[in-house]
C-alpha cells in the first residue's frame, strides 16, 4: 500500500522511472511524472490512518453504542464505513505501486509475482489474527482451533480482492479505440474500458449467484433458547429452517450469502453474532437484548460477515480506488484531479442512493452493489476535502498538514495497527499488576492492566462507573491515542512495516 518509487537498483523499475518522468499536461500521457518518495501525497495516507482510527474506534464502542455497531442487516452504521474505505485506499494507491510493472511482459510477470505473494500474505496473516484469541485473560496460551477457524476475514478479503484487481490492471489491455476523443477524462474511461468491464463481471457475477440461487430448507445444529442463549444441538436434535426461496435478500437465514458459506465452510466455521441484534431478535435492536419469542433461527450459525460470495464485489470497491489513483498517475495537475474526483465521487453516491432506494438496499454483510458504489464515492469526496486541504499550495497548507499529520503517520503504518492493536490489548488484558478488587467481577481479586486502566483509572472518574458508556468512549479515545503518538515515533525512526 506504499506508493512511494523504489530506489533499488533495478533496470526494469529504472526504466520504467525515467519513462514517466518525462512531464505533460495530458490526463492520458503514462509518462506524466508522478508523486516521488520526496513529494507524497498525503490525503491518501490522511484518510487510510482516519480509516483505521476508525475502525479501532467502532470495534471498542460498539457494545457501548449500538447504533455505531455494525448494522445487523440491511441500511448502514457508522462501523459500515471502514471496510470499504480501506479497500477504497488500497486500490487508490496500486496505481502508484504498480507503475513500474507495466514496461513489458517481462516486468508484467514480476508484477504478477510480487502481487500474488503479498495476496497470499494478506490471506494467510487475516488467518492468524481470526483464527482465535491471542491470549486468554490470565494466560499467555495462544488458543487457535482449527474446528472452529474463520476461513475468511477482514485481511483475507483485503487480499482476496488487491490479487484480482492486480491481475486486471497488469494483464488487461487498453483500449485504444476512439483516440480522437478530446475530452480527457471520458478518455481515461475509454482507455481502460477492459479494465472496467473486468471488474464489472465480478459485479454480474454476484448478482447472477444471489438472485438465481435456490435456498432449500435446511438443518441447523445451533439453536435459540428460551433464554436467548445460542445452543449446540447433536445430530439427532437439529431443527429445520423453512427456506425454499430464490433470490432472498430480506433476512439472513435464506440468503445466498448464508447458503455458499455453509455449503463451502460448514456451520461450525461461521458465525451468528450479526443476526441476533436483529429487530426479530432483540428487543433493543441495534443492541443485542435476546428476545424471549424470537425465533429459533436467530441462534443459528447463518453465514459469515466477510463469507464467499460477498466477498466477490470487493474487486469493484477496490477498482474504484484504483481509477482514482489512476486520474492522479495521468493528470499531472490539480485542475485536473480535484473535477474528476469531485464529479465522479458524486456520481457515485447518488448512483448508489438510487439503487438503494430502488432495487437492492445496502447492506455490508450482503456487500450490495448499491452499499459499493456509495461507499466509494463517500471515500472519493472525502480524498478530494483532505487532498484540497493538504495537497493544494495555499496559504492555510502547512497548518491543516500540520493538524491532519497524526492520521498521516498512522495511514503510513495502517496494516501495523490493523495487526496488533487486537494482540496488544489482549497482552494489556493477561498481564497482572495488582491484588485489587475487580469492580465489574467481585471474584476476581487481582487487576490486569488493561481492567485497572478501565475500572480504575478511568471508571472511578467518570459518572456512572466502570460500565459507563462514557468510561468505553474515554478508554478508546485513549487507546487511539496511543497508537498515533506509536506510529508517531516509528515515523520518525523511518520504520514501515510492509507485509
Amino acid at each position: 500500500m506504499d506508493y512511494t518509487d523504489n530506489t533499488k537498483n533495478n533496470n526494469l523499475q529504472n526504466a520504467a522511472l525515467l519513462m514517466e518522468e518525462k512531464p505533460t499536461t495530458a490526463i492520458l500521457d503514462e509518462k506524466v511524472k508522478t508523486p516521488s518518495k520526496h513529494k507524497r501525497l498525503q490525503s491518501l495516507d490522511i484518510v487510510r490512518g482516519f480509516t483505521i482510527a476508525l475502525m479501532i474506534f467502532v470495534d471498542d464502542v460498539g457494545a457501548a453504542y449500538p447504533h455505531l455497531n455494525h448494522s445487523p442487516w440491511n441500511n448502514i452504521t457508522l462501523a459500515d464505513f471502514v471496510m470499504p474505505w480501506f479497500l477504497f485506499m488500497v486500490g487508490c494507491s496500486m496505481a502508484f505501486s504498480f507503475r513500474k510493472f507495466k514496461v513489458n511482459y517481462e516486468s508484467k510477470v514480476q508484477g504478477t509475482k510480487y502481487a500474488l505473494t503479498r495476496a497470499l500474505k494478506l490471506y494467510l496473516l487475516g488467518v492468524l489474527i481470526q483464527g482465535g484469541d491471542f491470549f486468554s485473560e490470565g494466560s499467555w496460551s495462544y488458543g487457535w482451533n482449527l474446528a472452529t477457524l474463520r476461513y475468511c476475514g477482514i485481511l483475507n478479503r483485503i487480499g482476496y480482492a488487491y490479487g484480482i484487481v492486480s491481475l486486471l490492471e497488469l494483464w488487461l489491455p487498453l483500449n485504444t479505440c476512439f483516440e480522437n476523443i478530446e475530452n480527457p477524462h471520458i478518455k481515461l474511461f475509454i482507455r481502460n474500458g477492459w479494465k472496467w468491464l473486468g471488474a464489472f463481471m465480478f459485479v454480474l457475477i454476484y448478482l447472477l449467484m444471489t438472485y438465481l440461487t435456490f435456498v432449500p430448507t435446511w438443518h441447523s445444529s445451533y439453536r435459540w433458547d428460551k433464554d436467548g442463549k445460542t445452543i449446540f444441538l447433536n445430530a439427532n436434535e437439529t431443527f429445520l429452517i423453512d427456506c425454499d426461496v430464490r433470490g432472498s435478500i430480506d433476512s439472513p437465514q435464506c440468503s445466498a450469502a448464508g447458503f455458499y458459506d455453509r455449503l463451502i465452510f460448514t456451520q461450525q466455521h461461521l458465525g451468528n453474532w450479526m443476526s441476533q441484534r436483529l429487530a426479530i431478535c432483540s428487543s433493543c435492536s441495534p443492541g443485542s437484548c435476546p428476545r424471549a419469542d424470537a425465533p429459533s433461527w436467530c441462534g443459528a450459525y447463518m453465514y459469515d460477515p466477510e463469507g464467499f460470495l460477498a466477498t466477490i464485489p470487493t474487486v469493484m470497491s477496490c477498482w474504484l480506488g484504483l481509477h482514482f489513483g489512476h486520474v492522479v498517475k495521468f493528470a499531472g495537475t490539480k485542475s485536473k484531479i480535484i473535477p474528476h474526483w469531485s464529479a465522479f465521487g458524486t456520481f457515485l453516491v447518488a448512483l448508489g442512493l438510487i439503487i438503494h432506494y430502488t432495487i437492492m438496499e445496502m447492506n455490508k454483510q450482503l456487500w450490495t452493489v448499491s452499499y459499493v458504489f456509495f461507499m466509494a464515492g463517500t471515500c472519493g469526496l472525502s480524498l478530494v476535502v483532505v487532498y484540497c486541504c493538504v495537497d493544494v499550495q495555499h496559504a492555510l497548507q502547512k497548518y491543516f498538514s500540520l493538524f491532519f499529520s497524526p492520521l498521516q503517520y498512522m495511514g503510513m503504518n495502517a496494516i501495523l495497527v490493523f495487526f496488533w492493536h487486537g494482540p496488544a490489548e489482549a497482552l494489556l488484558g493477561s498481564v497482572y499488576i495488582t491484588d485489587g478488587v475487580n469492580q465489574l467481577d467481585p471474584n476476581l481479586k487481582r487487576h490486569t492492566i488493561l481492567t485497572w486502566v478501565q475500572n480504575e483509572a478511568i471508571g472511578n472518574i467518570v459518572d456512572g462507573g466502570p460500565s459507563a458508556p462514557l468510561t468505553t468512549m474515554i478508554y478508546v479515545l485513549l487507546k487511539i491515542t496511543c497508537f498515533l503518538i506509536a506510529t508517531w515515533y516509528l515515523y520518525k525512526i523511518k520504520y514501515f512495516w510492509k507485509v
